[in-house]
């Protein structure tokens, strides 16, 4: 599905973004990442055809992120992050998911994948228990941007590549 409707900011834009973040981290409030994303497409490396094809690809698999805030207690204040990633092909997806926190100063999302998860047409078939990584080996995002009006964010993870999601329509 395209999200061709959205106002996204160029490749030469979304680097300029990243680099006045580096500088100054932008002030999120947790609920603007709230959502089902698409992946629109990811930059890792100064290879324009190189990105065009691995971000094709990728949409042609319909990857997925989606992010959710969750109580960690009736009543409490304090919050994490439901994440999951998904890639599918034909009807068969491939689904991670864990939990996550999110670091409002420097605009870190870190996150463990907990289950991996095989499903047909929407049934699963095969779930399996992941290992957790120690210590500082846990995969992160950097959130780099996000529009005014939430209908994308741009993040860079462990990998260094940058990726540019837009809300799930």
């Amino acid at each position: 599905m395209s999200n061709t409707s959205y106002k996204l900011p160029s490749i030469e834009e979304l680097l300029s973004i990243e680099k006045k973040s580096n500088k100054n981290p932008q002030t999120l409030a947790v609920h603007n990442l709230n959502n089902n994303w698409t992946l629109h497409s990811v930059l890792r490396s100064q290879t324009q055809f190189n990105n065009s094809i691995i971000s094709f690809l990728l949409r042609a698999l319909n990857a997925k992120l989606d992010l959710h805030t969750i109580k960690k207690e009736i009543g409490s204040q304090d919050e994490y992050f439901y994440i999951g990633s998904s890639v599918e092909f034909l009807k068969l997806q491939i689904r991670f998911e864990g939990k996550g926190s999110l670091n409002l100063k420097n605009s870190l999302l870190t996150f463990n994948y907990e289950k991996l998860k095989i499903l047909i047409l929407g049934n699963s078939i095969i779930k399996i228990s992941l290992k957790i990584p120690e210590g500082k080996n846990s995969p992160f995002f950097k959130i780099i941007g996000i529009a005014e009006n939430h209908e994308w964010f741009s993040a860079k993870g462990r990998g260094g590549g940058l990726a540019l999601w837009t809300k799930s329509k």
